[in-house]
């Protein structure tokens, strides 16, 4: 299994860092266990993927878009 690092964000919280996620939506479950959300608003989180292996992972805007 690849280490990764993601980064979640959601309007009107603080972006928190993942680091023990395995993959995106195991990144969104804890992201929304850390900001005590309902599982009905995960939906609202939006994770990306910062570091793989320990090198960065550029994105571009388009992508977030």
């Amino acid at each position: 299994m690849p280490n990764c690092t993601y980064k979640a964000f959601m309007t009107g919280k603080t972006p928190i860092i993942i680091t023990t996620a395995s993959t995106s939506y195991e990144a969104q479950k804890m992201a929304a266990t850390l900001w005590n959300l309902k599982p009905s608003q995960r939906h609202k989180i939006t994770v990306v993927l910062v570091e793989k292996d320990d090198k960065p992972v550029i994105h571009s805007g388009a992508e977030l878009g």
